[in-house]
């Protein structure tokens, strides 16, 4: 059973493992947190200390939330893109904070609809290198086209394939697809593994809820290793949508964060 903890289990202290294996262990959450609709980044802050969290990649949040979020938690680094703004609500857009220095910074690419600043159908993906205690890791976080718009969320997923690196990288975000997609299907061709299913192949486990939050609806969050990484995750889980359910997450946003721990071996 996942367990929250701020660190992965005792035998991966000091960045150290059986042998002459140096690993760092590396929380990842990405977490979608409805920005228009946040209340309280404080919160958002607290909880993500509490989980441990080494990097998060946020979809759907506001420039002011991300750096409230960053000055009350320990995720003193990141990067926030401008994604559209509704006039109605401040500008959204996406963000990756961390607990390590950020090193280079790829920046955003606009994925979908680039002239579209003041409509949600706007799509980006951003990117950040990570120092770890190991060497660079690369993030890269995005939240592709809603609805019935498959093919063009293959277009986009193209279109981050000819733009991710293959080799220390990590692709998470809103993917607004569910298990067993065509969309899913391009990303694992190409390489990628979902780091969820790494770890639990034979469970389906919801990130989003009914609009009301009354409920777990389906899974459209995810967290992605590049091939070298896939035998390098060790757990995996959805706080709020695994046993014992904790629904004081359901009050946060319309998604639940999902959660995915990393063993990043040494560059």
């Amino acid at each position: 059973m996942f367990r929250i903890r701020r660190r992965l289990p005792t035998r991966w202290q000091g960045y150290r493992v059986a042998g002459e294996k140096v690993e760092t262990p590396v929380r990842l959450v990405s977490w979608n947190v409805q920005g228009r609709a946040m209340r309280d980044p404080a919160e958002i802050a607290r909880r993500l200390d509490e989980l441990g969290a080494d990097i998060v990649c946020f979809q759907e949040i506001h420039r002011s939330q991300f750096a409230a979020v960053r000055a009350q938690s320990r995720l003193a680094h990141g990067d926030w893109w401008f994604k559209h703004w509704s006039i109605r609500y401040a500008p959204e857009g996406l963000a990756v904070a961390s607990r390590w220095p950020v090193t280079e910074h790829p920046g955003s690419v606009v994925l979908s609809h680039p002239w579209r600043l003041v409509h949600y159908t706007r799509r980006i993906a951003g990117g950040v290198v990570v120092a770890t205690g190991t060497g660079p890791l690369h993030v890269w976080n995005t939240h592709l086209s809603p609805d019935d718009a498959s093919a063009r969320r293959i277009d986009e997923i193209h279109r981050l394939l000819g733009l991710v690196p293959t080799e220390r990288s990590v692709l998470a975000g809103d993917l607004n697809v569910r298990p067993g997609s065509r969309e899913l299907a391009v990303l694992a061709d190409a390489g990628w593994a979902d780091g969820h299913d790494l770890v639990h192949p034979d469970v389906v486990v919801a990130t989003n809820l009914t609009g009301d939050r009354s409920a777990l609806q389906q899974r459209l969050d995810y967290i992605l290793v590049s091939p070298d990484l896939a035998d390098h995750v060790v757990d995996a889980a959805v706080p709020g949508a695994t046993e014992p359910i904790d629904r004081s997450w359901w009050a946060l946003s319309d998604h639940l964060p999902l959660v995915v721990d990393l063993a990043l071996p040494e560059a």
